[in-house]
């Protein structure tokens, strides 16, 4: 190894440093936060570990053992994951605050080492690696993941997705089959995990060389065993579920019919940097989005379809995914955001690398990572207020459950189940915070008190209860 490689492993390894540091530090406040979200008690009831039974159990589980009321999916990794931090930490949420914490620093360091693979052959790898690391870890999106553990799925599917595109980019025969093992995982994660075969795919087909036709023959034959996987861990999701499972609103044909309005929604969440959707106008953060993607144009010319070409695909795919559930919420920015960091990458590099007058171009390139670092505001007053209030309930169901009796219904009023916020989503839709529902209530309960015969029902009508029973009825 030369002097200058020793001297750019040496960079490499200070700027990895660097970028885990500053989104360990950006993110870390929301360590004290209290568990909500109406999803967090049942994953955490969900995702036992105590025995091999539970881990191979979890392969065979429906999301939360059925409890989710709006579809039926299937996610065993969240389970593992949060069965790991109820082990190490009980009912502690800094313990799964900090695990959500380590995968947005994950996130970000595999996101500079793909753009650094991506652009290993131009001069300016480092910088762009750098720009793409530090996008991806200060996105304002991770607020809305950090702070909500229920959120998890998002996160462990992106970070499998960009380990997936990692091994695919060192293009090594061992590599293909740690990929495949990631897109495995990816998909295990979360139904936006199935991304992670076509961009595998997709990159093995970028990196042939030929007409299309052996373009396709190459792609085939480095990415089969991605395949592979894709197909048995579909297999496996489909046994475990008894058919395709999903939200109970999905349809397949919304991946044609609403695909444009994904489109629109999510180009900025892709493209543009997020402190231009502080804006709260999709108009003025999408305008921002194609004056980037112009002026990659510009700087890359002839290589602009080899920089950008790869991450339409993937945006044009991952929007059609995303339109099939027919749901929008802020956190499902998070896949885009990678796309966001590798198209950052691109731009850096190729500005840095023109001649002449076009390197003012890398001007505005470093304004944007720049703009992206600033402390922007991300946890507002009304959402500390309504986590606050989630820790009072549950503070009052500990009281009510000591003075309960046997046999006799109690009543506690005040149930905090969804907090509306006047301050909206980035890019100026209406954001709610969905704290505890009856069904999350009662698998804290569960987990709380797992030795008392307690029930735990909405106000509608409950069974009596027996004897020994202790119920507490749930009134909003």
């Amino acid at each position: 190894m030369s002097a200058s490689d020793g001297q750019t492993r040496l960079w490499l390894a200070l700027g990895t440093l660097g970028i885990a540091l500053w989104t360990w530090l950006r993110w870390a406040g929301g360590a004290d936060l209290p568990l909500v979200g109406w999803d967090t008690f049942p994953l955490i009831a969900a995702g036992r570990v105590g025995s091999v039974g539970d881990v191979l159990g979890a392969f065979g589980d429906e999301l939360m053992g059925g409890r989710y009321p709006l579809g039926s999916y299937w996610r065993p990794l969240v389970h593992l994951s949060f069965g790991l931090d109820h082990a190490l930490g009980g009912l502690d949420p800094a313990t799964f605050h900090r695990t959500d914490l380590a995968l947005a620093v994950l996130g970000a360091v595999l996101a500079a080492e793909a753009a650094r693979r991506w652009l290993a052959g131009g001069a300016n790898a480092i910088w762009s690696a750098l720009a793409a690391g530090l996008v991806y870890g200060t996105n304002l999106v991770h607020a809305d993941i950090v702070d909500v553990p229920a959120r998890r799925a998002d996160s462990l599917a992106v970070v499998f997705t960009l380990f997936a595109l990692c091994c695919a980019l060192s293009r090594t025969r061992p590599a293909r089959w740690i990929a495949a093992v990631a897109v495995a995982a990816a998909l295990a994660s979360k139904e936006s995990g199935a991304i992670a075969v076509v961009v595998v795919t997709g990159v093995h087909f970028v990196s042939a060389s030929g007409a299309f036709a052996e373009r396709l023959r190459a792609a085939a034959r480095e990415a089969w065993p991605a395949w592979v996987a894709f197909a048995l861990t579909f297999a496996l999701r489909t046994w475990a579920l008894g058919g395709i499972g999903g939200s109970r609103e999905a349809q397949m044909s919304a991946a044609w019919s609403e695909s444009f309005g994904a489109f629109v929604r999510y180009f900025p969440a892709a493209f543009a940097p997020a402190p231009a959707r502080l804006l709260g106008s999709a108009t003025i953060s999408c305008g921002v989005a194609l004056a980037l993607v112009v002026m990659l144009a510009i700087a890359a010319r002839r290589e602009f379809l080899k920089s950008f070409g790869p991450l339409a695909l993937w945006f044009v795919a991952l929007a059609s995914l995303t339109a099939i559930s027919r749901a929008e919420r802020g956190w499902y920015e998070l896949p885009f955001v990678a796309i966001n960091a590798l198209f950052v990458a691109a731009l850096v590099s190729r500005t840095l690398d023109s001649a002449g007058f076009l390197r003012v171009l890398a001007l505005p390139a470093a304004a944007w990572v720049a703009l992206s670092l600033l402390p922007w505001p991300t946890r507002t007053s009304t959402f500390l207020e309504a986590t606050s209030a989630a820790r009072n309930y549950l503070a009052r169901l500990e009281s009510t459950v000591r003075a309960a009796r046997p046999g006799v219904a109690s009543r506690l009023p005040g149930l905090p189940m969804e907090v509306r916020d006047p301050a909206p989503w980035l890019d100026g839709r209406p954001r709610t915070y969905a704290l505890l529902a009856p069904y999350s209530v009662s698998a804290f309960a569960e987990l709380a008190w797992p030795a008392r015969n307690l029930r735990i029902v909405p106000p509608a009508q409950p069974s009596p209860p027996l004897a020994d029973e202790i119920v507490i009825v749930l009134e909003r």
